[in-house]
C-alpha cells in the first residue's frame, strides 16, 4: 500500500501539520505500508528532516506569496498546488492520500480524487467543505457531527482525541505513575511553545515568569523548536532570569524532560495532546484560533489551564502557577489529563486506513 500525505512547514505556518503526519506515517510503515510526502519548500521547511526519517519527499517549488492573504496557506492558489501536487505523483499508485491543510478545501480535493483510490482529510476548523473518504478531527470537544453537513455521504468521521495522533515514542512513555515532587523542591517548569514560536511568546512568558513572586522556587526549562528564530534572545533573556532558567534547542531527548518536570507551560495544539499522554499537568496558551476550541475543552475537563493572551494575562498566569505549586491541584490535573488520550490514536487512526 502507498500512501501519500501532502502538509506544509514553515516559518509562518509552525510544524504542527508535518509533524502529525509524520506520527501517522511512521505507523503506517511500521505496518507495511509505502510513505511519501508532498510538501512546498517554505522558509522553515521539514523536507530535510522527513528524509532524515527515511521518507520520501517530493517538494514543491511554490512562491511565498500569500495571494489570499491567509497567513496559514501560504499557497499561490489551489489550482496551482493541485497540478503541482499531480505531477509529484503520477508515477506512484497513489492508495490514499493524505491531505493537512488549511489551504486547501474540496475544490482541490475533487481535483486530486481521480488519481488516487481514497482521499483523507486532517482539519481542525470544521469550517470549510470537503471531498473525502475519511476524515480526522482529533480535538477535544470536536463531534463527529460538526462535520454532517461538510462531507459528502459516506465519509466516516473520526472526532476526538481518542484518535489524537500521538507519537510513538510519547504513547511508549506514558505511564499511570503519579508524578512524586520532594516538598522542597522547586517546582520544574517545562516552557514549550511549539516548533517556532513566530511572535517570540517564549520571551513574553518568560518576562511574565520573572515577575512571579513566590517563597517556592522555580526551576524553568525552555525547548526551543528546530527553526526557531528567537533562540538567540530568549538564550539571552535566561541568563538574567530570577529563577534557574536553561535552553534547550530541538533536544533529541524532548520526551524524557515531559517525563522528568512537574508542569508545563505550552502551546494548546496537538503538543497539549502529547502533555495529556503522559499526564503532564499544563497551563496552556492559545497561539492561534484553531487552538481555542481544544483549549476550551481541556480545561472545561480540568485536564489543563487555560490562558489567554489578552490584557492581564501575566497575572492569570501567575495564579495558576500558584495553584499548581500545591499538591493537590497537581495531582488533580494530572489524573484528569491522563484520562484525555491514551496515546493509542495514532495506531487506531492506521487501523482504519489500513483496513477500508
Amino acid at each position: 500500500m502507498h500512501i501519500v500525505f501532502r502538509a506544509d512547514a514553515s516559518l509562518t505556518i509552525g510544524h504542527g501539520h508535518v509533524m502529525r503526519c509524520a506520527s501517522l506515517a511512521q505507523a503506517l510503515r511500521a505496518q507495511g505500508a509505502d510513505c511519501s510526502f508532498v510538501c512546498a519548500s517554505h522558509a522553515g521547511h521539514l523536507n530535510t528532516y522527513l528524509r532524515d526519517q527515511g521518507f520520501d519527499v517530493r517538494a514543491l517549488d511554490h512562491t511565498l506569496s500569500d495571494a489570499r492573504h491567509n497567513a496559514e496557506s501560504l499557497l499561490p492558489n489551489w489550482q496551482d498546488d493541485a497540478r503541482a501536487t499531480i505531477d509529484a505523483i503520477q508515477h506512484l499508485s497513489v492508495d490514499w492520500l493524505v491531505v493537512d491543510h488549511y489551504g486547501l478545501d474540496q475544490a482541490w480535493e475533487m481535483a486530486l480524487s481521480p488519481h488516487v483510490s481514497q482521499l483523507m482529510v486532517i482539519d481542525d476548523l470544521a469550517n470549510r467543505a470537503h471531498h473525502c473518504d475519511l476524515l480526522l478531527d482529533a480535538n477535544p470537544g470536536r463531534l463527529a457531527n460538526d462535520y454532517a453537513s461538510l462531507t459528502p455521504p459516506g465519509c466516516r468521521v473520526l472526532a476526538g482525541p481518542h484518535y489524537a495522533l500521538i507519537r510513538h515514542e510519547i504513547s511508549q512513555s506514558r505511564t499511570d505513575t503519579p508524578r512524586p515532587r520532594h516538598q522542597h523542591a522547586p517546582l520544574k517548569v517545562l516552557l514549550t511553545l511549539g516548533g517556532v514560536d513566530k511572535n517570540n511568546v517564549t520571551s513574553q512568558v518568560l518576562s511574565a515568569l520573572n515577575q512571579f513572586d513566590s517563597d517556592a522556587p522555580l526551576d524553568i526549562q525552555v525547548v526551543m523548536g528546530l527553526h526557531a528564530p528567537w533562540l538567540t534572545q530568549v538564550s539571552e533573556m535566561a541568563h538574567s532570569m530570577r529563577w534557574p532558567t536553561q535552553v534547550a534547542h530541538n533536544p533529541s531527548h524532548f520526551v524524557r524532560l515531559m517525563c522528568t518536570h512537574d508542569i508545563a507551560i505550552g502551546a494548546a495544539g496537538t503538543s497539549a495532546l502529547e502533555r495529556c499522554c503522559l499526564g503532564l499537568p499544563s497551563i496552556n496558551l492559545v497561539l492561534a484560533a484553531n487552538q481555542r476550541l481544544s483549549a476550551q475543552a481541556l480545561h472545561a475537563s480540568h485536564a489543563a489551564a487555560l490562558v489567554e493572551l489578552q490584557d492581564g494575562w501575566e497575572n492569570a498566569l501567575h495564579q495558576q502557577l500558584r495553584a499548581l505549586q500545591q499538591d493537590a491541584p497537581r495531582q488533580a490535573m494530572h489524573i484528569a489529563c491522563s484520562h484525555i488520550t491514551d496515546g493509542a490514536g495514532t495506531a487506531r487512526v492506521a487501523r482504519e486506513m489500513l483496513h477500508a
